[in-house]
């Protein structure tokens, strides 16, 4: 027991000696290596520790791939050594003479190490030898331009030529803020032939799009993979057919394991060209190509007052994305008397070889509150074609409606008859010929002889209306009481808000437009009490909202006109009124009333 205990005190003391005298080593396993291939890196420390070495210094020329730790202890001839191991898969950035610099571990340091990366070094079990055209694995970047314009696209294709099979293969473009990165397309694959050796060639296509101008540096694309490692000792011969075959798979029992494989394109640099002086609008379109189409529903020039008329955008543009491309509805310079209700735009982008062609959709309802005739001027967008490097214009010709509303009646009793109902260009056509007068009297004679008869029309009509309103009257006093009470109990009793509100929403989900405006009618009275709104229209006018005004038009021409109408869209507008309570109750009948003074 004694002497179990001394060999246990002599042991720790070993090891606290051994802390004391502590040493680190370092070494790799090859100081020669080729583009693409990966060297291990052994750091040594003497003694026990639960410290860490400091890897920092490793990151300015390598990529740690992995990282493994074990520790060893020896006892010989009654003397106690330990150490503890760090082993580490390092990827060189890039090509050259490279130095490991001094690890610090503890309170010691290693000895720098120098790697030497180049295309000459390696063998044919490795991804160098030779030139890059015989190495195993390489890789190609290539750029359509130097010099773009800020915020215009930058064609990159990478290409990834292997005469090896390659694992878990993945690669990676990565941007910053100064430069977005969007891949194009799908990868292509093919098989090509370099110098007399066959390669599988991986073709991909990126677009890039600098943030700013100036000279940028775009880091190059990183290829990350696993490689096999071949047994050195193999009988056969390198070029035996089957070892391409198999390609790793367990029957090749020359492949052991797998490395990773790390390979860095050529940084991208890029001399980025700011926006020229002659492009000085509100907004900035670098683009190969732009087409701009506008389309009228209906297509037709004469509508009603309150009718809307839907102006389809179309918006197409090669070398932009969607996002880039302006709000045309902001665009628009509409007369006055003439009010637009856009839709939220519909955004897609779409590959066409190796560039992206965004498109931008949107439907702009135009209503007009008044009648006479309006011109919506043309659409002019201009944008900067970087092939010819100069401004083009895209223009949507410009549009002129007739809105006709209820006509005039009152006109001046002292007019003649032939200039009261004649129009305009009649009037003048009488006061320049005494036939063109003729044809004016005779068709003011036709307008006044038709409006006198309109006018006898709706007067009969208004007392018919009276004399059955008044055999009502008579009738609803001589029922008896019985009668009375029955007719009420048929009557719905008057709806809270919740019951109206639930009508209102039940209605538009099956597109019932009459029942979801009475509903609605009653679910605003209900909910604002005497501050209600006198219709539907002082209720979008109280509310202030543009989109509910349009929705609520729609509405209405679908009672009065019988259209087919979808409710969704109200009712998402309408899950819950605006509220009425930031006012007294007075000073809202007085903002109400005044609105029809």
């Amino acid at each position: 027991m004694k002497t179990a205990i001394k060999w246990l005190c002599c042991s720790s003391a070993l090891l606290l000696l051994g802390n004391v005298h502590a040493a680190v080593r370092a070494w790799v396993d090859s100081s020669q290596i080729a583009p693409g291939d990966t060297v291990q890196l052994t750091i040594e420390h003497d003694g026990q520790t639960s410290d860490q070495p400091d890897l920092s210094p490793l990151k300015q020329d390598f990529d740690v791939l992995s990282s493994s730790r074990s520790s060893n202890v020896q006892i010989i001839n009654g003397n106690m050594s330990s150490k503890v191991q760090l082993q580490l898969m390092l990827s060189p950035k890039h090509n050259g003479a490279l130095h490991i610099p001094s690890i610090t571990w503890g309170s010691d340091h290693s000895s720098p190490i120098d790697v030497q990366v180049n295309a000459s070094a390696g063998d044919n079990n490795q991804t160098g030898g030779g030139t890059s055209n015989d190495r195993p694995v390489f890789m190609q970047t290539t750029v359509d331009q130097s010099q773009p314009y800020v915020q215009a696209a930058v064609k990159v294709t990478v290409r990834i030529y292997a005469s090896t099979t390659l694992y878990q293969a993945g690669l990676d473009l990565p941007g910053n803020n100064d430069v977005l990165i969007q891949q194009v397309g799908k990868d292509q694959s093919s098989t090509v032939v370099r110098n007399g050796k066959r390669y599988q060639m991986i073709e991909r296509h990126y677009l890039l799009f600098p943030q700013r101008s100036g000279k940028l540096t775009v880091p190059g694309a990183v290829l990350n993979a696993q490689i096999a490692v071949r047994d050195r000792n193999n009988p056969f011969d390198d070029d035996d057919a089957f070892n391409g075959i198999f390609g790793g798979a367990p029957f090749n029992g020359m492949m052991t394991s797998t490395k990773p494989l790390r390979l860095h394109g050529d940084d991208i640099v890029l001399n980025v060209q700011p926006r020229p002086a002659q492009a000085n609008g509100s907004y900035w379109l670098p683009a190969t190509h732009m087409d701009v189409t506008a389309q009228w529903h209906p297509d037709v020039a004469h509508v009603k007052v309150g009718d809307p008329v839907t102006l389809e955008l179309h918006q197409q543009a090669e070398g932009l994305t969607a996002a880039q491309l302006p709000d045309l509805s902001s665009l628009l310079q509409l007369p006055s008397g003439i009010k637009a209700y856009p839709d939220q735009a519909r955004l897609s982008n779409n590959t066409q070889g190796d560039t992206v062609v965004g498109t931008r959709d949107q439907s702009i309802a135009l209503i007009a509150d008044e009648p006479g005739q309006f011109t919506i001027p043309a659409l002019h967008v201009q944008w900067w074609d970087t092939q010819a490097k100069q401004m083009r214009d895209v223009t949507v010709p410009s549009r002129t409606l007739t809105i006709t509303g209820m006509p005039n009646t009152n006109v001046s009793q002292n007019a003649s008859p032939a200039l009261t109902a004649a129009p305009p260009s009649m009037q003048s056509a009488t006061s320049a010929s005494g036939s063109h007068h003729a044809v004016a009297a005779a068709v003011s004679d036709v307008n006044v002889r038709r409006w006198q008869w309109i006018s006898v029309a709706l007067t009969l009509l208004w007392l018919i209306t009276l004399a059955a309103w008044w055999y009502s009257y008579r009738f609803r006093k001589a029922k008896s009481p019985a009668q009375t009470t029955m007719e009420k109990a048929e009557h719905p009793k008057q709806l809270s808000a919740a019951q109206a509100r639930d009508e209102f929403i039940r209605a538009c989900k099956q597109n019932d437009a009459a029942r979801a405006r009475r509903n609605l009618l009653a679910w605003i009275a209900a909910e604002w009490g005497n501050a209600a709104p006198n219709g539907l229209r002082a209720f979008a006018s109280q509310a202030g909202n543009a989109e509910l005004n349009g929705l609520l038009l729609e509405l209405d021409r679908a009672v009065y006109l019988g259209e087919h109408w979808n409710g969704t869209k109200l009712m998402a507008v309408l899950n819950k009124l605006p509220s009425s309570s930031a006012t007294p109750k007075k000073e809202k009948e007085k903002e109400l009333a005044s609105l029809y003074h």
